[in-house]
């Protein structure tokens, strides 16, 4: 008689099942590891996964974020031609967050210029703030200390809600009172409200002009492309406000516009290079810390090189920018010594 067929249950068929199974369903883990940590496969960490029967598995799983690379790194990788992320994002990708950077810069800059608007047009803050910065203009370089303060907890607070928003609003008054006082200081405090606003203004069109492209499938147009086209707009739009109200001299002007082509410059050179090594899904509100970080180290070390130069003995004048020019306390000194030095000089003839 035929004998009926039994079936073996072979052990080791069903471990090889279990495993290829665990493991096909790991594999979008894997892949999305190796997408977006920007490590290749056999780079993941491996960790061993449960499964049933008591035999276990290993699966990738994500780094932790101390093990991702920071942004100095990036910097350094992208200066040196070299990227750290393993695929471009898409144009779609590409305008969100280049619209999202440069709007929440411009925001806060609008912000600022509303609050240094306030500061220097309110007679009370007005007179309060002179007599401070006429008494102790080194009130000035400390409060530079207290914006420095507040921009590094932004820095590390970043990723923290809410607690990034309140030190993001606290270094937002700490750097319109910087610059109303350096306006009040200068005895030119509707140029400070100008040069907010213009650069605020910058970004606002930068913003829209950045996601454009020629064609719909064409890719989207370079920064630089966009920034030229912003600051001729802007350009444009704050001379004929400028002839219209009358409310500095075109010597003003022409020094307000220089200093903001130069920074216009900056800010489209750097956010360029910036946005070659962030990751527009994740990276784009900490842009806008590292925005800021790389400007205000710019600023200080032009300032610095402004003082050192404009304050010596062959000097009268302190110019911390191109448009800012007044008499400083050691040009008052020096100008002082050579006033009586000529009225000695009339006397003894």
């Amino acid at each position: 008689m035929p004998q009926p067929h039994n079936h073996i249950h072979d052990d080791d068929d069903d471990d090889d099942f279990s495993s290829s199974a665990v493991l096909a369903m790991a594999s979008p883990v894997n892949s999305y590891a190796s997408n977006h940590t920007g490590r290749h496969d056999d780079d993941d960490i491996l960790t061993p996964l449960p499964v049933l029967g008591g035999h276990h598995v290993r699966r990738h799983e994500l780094p932790h974020p101390s093990q991702q690379e920071s942004y100095v790194a990036k910097r350094l990788a992208a200066f040196d031609g070299r990227s750290l992320r393993r695929a471009s994002p898409s144009p779609t990708i590409q305008s969100v967050c280049r619209r999202r950077h440069f709007g929440l810069c411009a925001m806060q800059l609008l912000m600022a210029t509303f609050l240094v608007a306030v500061v220097v047009q309110t007679p009370t803050l007005h007179d309060t703030l002179d007599r401070l910065v006429e008494r102790h203009p080194f009130l000035l370089a400390g409060w530079c200390v207290v914006v420095v303060v507040s921009l590094v907890g932004l820095t590390c607070a970043q990723s923290l809600v809410p607690l990034n928003y309140v030190l993001l609003g606290v270094f937002t008054i700490a750097e319109s009172v910087l610059l109303a006082g350096f306006g009040v200081w200068m005895h030119h405090p509707a140029l400070s409200i100008f040069l907010c606003a213009f650069t605020a203004a910058f970004l606002f069109v930068l913003a829209g002009f950045t996601g454009l492209r020629h064609h719909p499938n064409d890719a989207l147009w370079s920064l630089w492309t966009a920034g030229g086209m912003a600051f001729a707009t802007t350009l444009a739009a704050a001379v004929v406000l400028c002839l219209w109200l009358r409310f500095m001299s075109f010597a003003h002007l022409g020094a307000c516009l220089a200093f903001e082509s130069l920074l216009s410059l900056w800010l489209v050179y750097d956010a360029s290079e910036m946005l070659k090594c962030l990751d527009p899904s994740t990276d784009s509100v900490c842009g806008v810390v590292y925005m800021y970080t790389d400007f205000l180290l710019l600023v200080a070390a032009v300032a610095s090189v402004a003082v050192i130069a404009a304050c010596g003995e062959a000097s009268g004048f302190l110019c911390i920018t191109p448009i800012w020019c007044c008499e400083c306390p050691c040009g008052r000194a020096h100008a002082a010594r050579n006033d009586d030095a000529i009225q000695v000089q009339v006397v003894t003839l």
